[in-house]
């Protein structure tokens, strides 16, 4: 059936392909207004479906990039030095 789906269209490999162009390009807060819509359909249906996966990982990409390259960062920053006596 895959190899028919994809001869003619299968709509749902379509829909994903969409949806992760569409969060590719949408902005910051586009995705954390989808994420949130997404979330409360979730908590009312309890359906997870592939579109919450790709707003994840989309957000965490996003987030991860804005750390790499967030010029204050100090690389010799430990989590133990918030925490020193001295």
């Amino acid at each position: 059936m895959g190899l028919l789906g994809k001869l003619f269209g299968n709509n749902e490999d379509n829909f994903e392909g969409e949806f992760e162009n569409w969060a590719a390009k949408a902005s910051k807060e586009e995705l954390s207004e989808a994420l949130e819509q997404n979330r409360q359909k979730w908590l009312k249906t309890g359906d997870y479906g592939p579109t919450e996966d790709i707003l994840v990982r989309e957000m965490g990409n996003r987030l991860k990039e804005e750390w790499e390259n967030d010029p204050n960062r100090d690389p010799n920053y430990r989590w133990t030095d918030k925490n020193r006596w001295e």
